[in-house]
């Protein structure tokens, strides 16, 4: 059976995505998500410069369930540099790359920044998350407004719908 699939002019073997920051933050991981059958990776939400997110303890489980609230942490673009030019080594599968910032204005500069990495393929903006509410206020989702403001600062930059 083909499950292959075109999205904005990008070719998925299969629809299966692996989201932001559920499994595989590193080059390596993307790739062994993509060896296990996704048709794309994301990564996990890059930011502006680095951001630490919530102290530990952030995840809890069970053999059953998982609840983190990790604050959204990264290491900036340059680590984004390096994990995501590993991957382009041989890249096997279309790569999205996240973004999230705590103002419409470096929504656009973030993107304008990760956008300069070469082979991305499309760009996912982090607009939802709750868990840097305490940090930044409410997330941009929660205003129709807000939201088409990130949306168009996002677009002015990288050209695309």
């Amino acid at each position: 059976m083909n499950l292959s699939q075109k999205v904005l002019g990008i070719n998925f073997s299969n629809p299966t995505v692996l989201a932001s920051g559920i499994w595989g933050i590193t080059a390596s991981g993307w790739r062994e998500v993509a060896q296990q059958g996704a048709g794309a990776v994301t990564t996990k939400s890059l930011w502006l410069h680095e951001h630490k997110g919530h102290p530990n303890p952030t995840i809890i489980a069970t053999e059953h369930w998982t609840l983190n609230a990790v604050g959204v942490p990264d290491a900036g673009p340059e680590k984004a540099r390096e994990e995501i030019g590993a991957f382009m080594k041989d890249k096997p599968v279309p790569l999205i790359a996240n973004i999230i910032a705590e103002s419409i204005e470096n929504y656009g500069k973030t993107a304008e920044e990760i956008l300069q990495i070469q082979g991305i393929d499309m760009l996912e903006v982090n607009i939802s998350c709750p868990n840097i509410e305490d940090e930044f206020g409410r997330p941009f989702a929660c205003s129709a407004p807000d939201a088409a403001a990130v949306t168009k600062a996002v677009k002015a930059i990288s050209g695309k719908v």
